[in-house]
């Protein structure tokens, strides 16, 4: 199972949530990710168990992608995180953008 999401957008003080979920990606050669998040803003991530145990070295558990500007804002809260395929547990193309607790 993969979830992604694109351009979902909440605000400083309705944030979006992706929360509570165990995503185990276990089936394909590609770049698998638990969850992709691309161009979204004020998104909080809390409490998630991520496993990819398949695809190739750019497979990401958690996968967040931006380029600045008025995207990010996120929170990265109280996950478990697990790559066994070479790849990333925790993959950002700008990582100034949100906080990391993970």
């Amino acid at each position: 199972m993969v979830c992604i999401q694109y351009y979902q957008y909440g605000t400083s003080t309705l944030r979006g949530n992706i929360v509570n979920n165990f995503i185990n990606v276990t089936n394909g050669t590609g770049a698998n990710y638990g969850i992709y998040n691309y161009y979204s803003y004020y998104i909080n991530f809390y409490h998630n168990t991520l496993n990819v145990t398949s695809g190739s070295t750019t497979s990401a558990s958690l996968r967040v992608y931006e380029s600045g500007g008025s995207y990010g804002y996120f929170n990265v809260k109280n996950n478990i995180m697990a790559n066994t395929t070479g790849g990333y547990v925790f993959y950002s193309y700008d990582q100034n953008l949100y906080s990391k607790q993970l």
